[in-house]
């Protein structure tokens, strides 16, 4: 048997002056990037959960909180160690209130 991988992204939206975006799927599959349009933030860091409307809690690594670099118009990579803590649900937070709607994208890599 042969595996395929096939990329896709879910788009998480965060409000005008808010910080943090809807819940997106994040499964099935494994959260490899997110890709940024024009971004307030200067990092965002990740909080997940298992049912769309529970709790959800910061991810971590070793380090503290995890953050990835939030550059416009780029796709940044999230360390797969990192991403596969990721429950079923994800948020996107960014690390000041956004100046307009925004929208970024998660880059999901699912095996079939």
């Amino acid at each position: 048997m042969v595996l395929v991988a096939r990329p896709y992204e879910q788009k998480a939206t965060i409000a005008n002056g808010a910080t943090t975006s809807n819940a997106v799927p994040a499964s099935p599959g494994q959260v490899t990037g997110i890709r940024f349009g024009t971004f307030t933030g200067a990092t965002v860091s990740f909080t997940t959960c298992s049912t769309i409307d529970g709790t959800f809690v910061a991810v971590h690594n070793s380090s503290g909180l995890y953050t990835v670099t939030a550059t416009d118009d780029r796709v940044m990579t999230v360390d797969p160690l990192v991403s596969q803590a990721f429950l079923k649900y994800v948020k996107v937070v960014s690390a000041s209130s956004e100046g307009a709607e925004r929208d970024v994208y998660l880059v999901i890599r699912d095996w079939i």
